[in-house]
């Protein structure tokens, strides 16, 4: 629903909203609000203005990790606003009280290309031939790009989406058919397709069954590390004597980036440490490296805690 304010007071959806009682911000039981804040016209687009209690489709991280990823410089993306979207987008969500998890973490909807053709195509293609198309509408703006065509690097953008979404701080959203590269020939409006084509098909390829498995162990490992689901946004703080921030950033060669650092979109490399010690983690630290060019780039490790090692457990 678009306008709840635009219908009858007894409408059930907006007793939902009066009458039933929201999930408190610290957890525990209730409804969770979750909207997505765009709609058809002037001023309808409004991520990070709902109210305590609403949790929101976060289109500026959809749009800023999709720009880092398939602009490449076109798209002045820096390693702030990374930074900002990794950590739970506090500038969208902290300032009326509400959480990482209020922030729903997506790269993909139900509108729109699926993860496999977000890409894998330079544009939408809607006027197919059944069982493809046609279909009308759909966005010109999709901010996708398929790689230059090679399907090794399609494969790999997907995985790091996918990646994103999974260890940054926030709830992330997955489309059916996405944990498995569902492709739909670049139409990004199937809406009107009961076809076999906008079914979902199980009949995988070797390289969908790899994808699909890849996903499934990526959903573990977030499953495994509470670091990565955090109640309240990081603290770079050191809360617990042990030598480590909760949460550390970090330039590819070992420094910590200043303000300088992170607001020039020249510098296209950040990771970051969290210190699982104080997060209730199973792991005492994890650390994610992120390279957002087309090169190669070494990071220099930081300091993993007293008596502790790095063991690499992903590469996209």
């Amino acid at each position: 629903c678009f306008n709840f304010d635009k219908m009858d007071a007894n409408n059930a959806l907006n007793r939902i909203t009066r009458e039933l009682t929201v999930r408190p911000a610290a957890g525990g039981s209730g409804v969770d609000l979750i909207a997505e804040p765009w709609a058809i016209g002037g001023n309808s687009y409004q991520v990070g203005g709902f109210p305590s209690g609403w949790s929101e489709w976060n289109g500026i991280y959809r749009d800023t990790m999709r720009a880092s990823q398939n602009k490449l410089g076109a798209v002045p993306i820096t390693t702030g606003q990374l930074a900002t979207r990794f950590s739970g987008s506090s500038d969208l969500y902290q300032g009326n009280g509400r959480k990482p998890w209020n922030s729903i973490n997506l790269m993909v909807a139900h509108d729109g290309f699926t993860l496999k053709d977000l890409y894998s195509c330079n544009g939408k293609s809607n006027l197919q031939a059944w069982p493809y198309g046609p279909s009308d509408g759909g966005s010109d703006d999709n901010i996708s790009w398929d790689q230059g065509g090679i399907a090794q690097d399609q494969r790999k953008a997907a995985r790091n989406g996918l990646a994103f979404m999974l260890l940054s701080a926030g709830t992330p959203m997955m489309t059916g058919g996405d944990e498995f590269l569902r492709a739909l020939n670049c139409n990004n409006n199937p809406y009107n397709l009961d076809s076999s084509a906008n079914w979902l098909n199980y009949n995988w390829t070797t390289d969908q069954v790899n994808f699909n498995t890849f996903t499934q162990r990526l959903i573990a490992f977030r499953k495994a590390h509470a670091s990565l689901r955090p109640i309240d946004f990081y603290s770079g703080a050191d809360n617990n004597g042990n030598g480590m921030q909760q949460m550390s950033w970090f330039k590819p060669d070992g420094g910590t980036p200043d303000s300088a650092y992170f607001g020039d979109a020249n510098n296209r490399a950040i990771a970051f440490r969290i210190d699982g010690t104080e997060l209730g983690d199973t792991s005492s630290a994890l650390y994610v490296a992120y390279n957002g060019w087309s090169g190669n780039v070494n990071f220099m490790l930081p300091w993993p805690g007293a008596g502790k090692n790095w063991y690499r457990v992903m590469d996209t």
